[in-house]
């Protein structure tokens, strides 16, 4: 992917403000901008992840990918990409595997999912172990 000053700027100021993040929230955060800000804008130079898709959902939802301002792109995009994962991310983890999700993203979403389903993270782990 050819970086853009939107993707650089996106991923330093990512960078900046979440400075423990895995990189993989970094590059998430800064594809999804560049795709809310720029025209012309392509799908699949967004990075495959279950924080992107749910951000990508948002953009649609509120815009035209390629018609948000920067500050705009950021604001809707920070918490998708920075914050915990929500019951949104885990429904697409349901439906695709990504191989850009990070462990913690992935364990986080499998914990939401058995917690919808009633199940505990310890039944489960005994579970396996006893069969």
């Amino acid at each position: 992917m050819t970086e853009t000053g939107n993707h650089e700027t996106a991923l330093a100021w990512g960078k900046f403000n979440y400075p423990d993040s895995p990189e993989a929230h970094h590059q998430a955060f800064a594809s999804l901008v560049v795709f809310a800000v720029e025209k012309p804008t392509r799908r699949y130079k967004v990075i495959d992840t279950m924080r992107t898709y749910v951000g990508i959902n948002k953009i649609l939802a509120i815009a035209q990918p390629g018609c948000l301002s920067f500050d705009e792109a950021v604001t809707l995009l920070k918490t998708d990409c920075y914050g915990p994962i929500t019951r949104e991310h885990a429904d697409v983890y349901k439906q695709c595997r990504f191989k850009g999700d990070c462990s913690e993203d992935i364990s986080d979403a499998k914990l939401i999912l058995q917690q919808r389903q009633g199940i505990s993270p310890c039944e489960t782990s005994v579970d396996r172990e006893a069969n």
